[in-house]
């Protein structure tokens, strides 16, 4: 596995979270909204943190060690934000994730960068299915 040192670890909060009609990232699970607990996750991994938004101002109360990055596209989808994470990642590997993902489990994080040798991508799938 990677160490630390050599992982990104970006997290993508720029929906408009028109379902919802409130802003995913700051809903509350068990007390904690959930872009704070996906952070959280992921610091134990990565000390490169990105969270890449267009409303940057929203989370910065949340006192996150993160750096934020703006899609370069806005409204073109999870695509530019992922796109516009990598550009801005500073080590050779990336973990990307959204933000409405309140149970990430670390140890299935750790076995993906696991497999990252001699693979540009890892991708988890279940039944066949990505």
């Amino acid at each position: 596995m990677p160490d630390v040192e050599q992982i990104s670890g970006i997290v993508l909060a720029g929906g408009q979270s028109r379902r919802l009609g409130r802003d995913k990232a700051l809903l509350e699970i068990e007390g904690r909204p959930l872009l704070a607990r996906t952070v959280h996750t992921l610091a134990a991994l990565s000390d490169d943190l990105i969270v890449v938004t267009n409303a940057p101002e929203r989370y910065a109360p949340l006192g996150l060690p993160v750096r934020f990055v703006a899609d370069e596209k806005p409204g073109i989808g999870s695509l530019m934000g992922l796109y516009s994470g990598l550009k801005a990642a500073h080590h050779p590997y990336a973990l990307v994730v959204a933000c409405d993902m309140p149970f990430l489990n670390p140890a299935l994080l750790r076995y993906l960068l696991s497999l990252t040798a001699g693979y540009d991508i890892v991708i988890p799938r279940r039944d066949g299915l990505a």
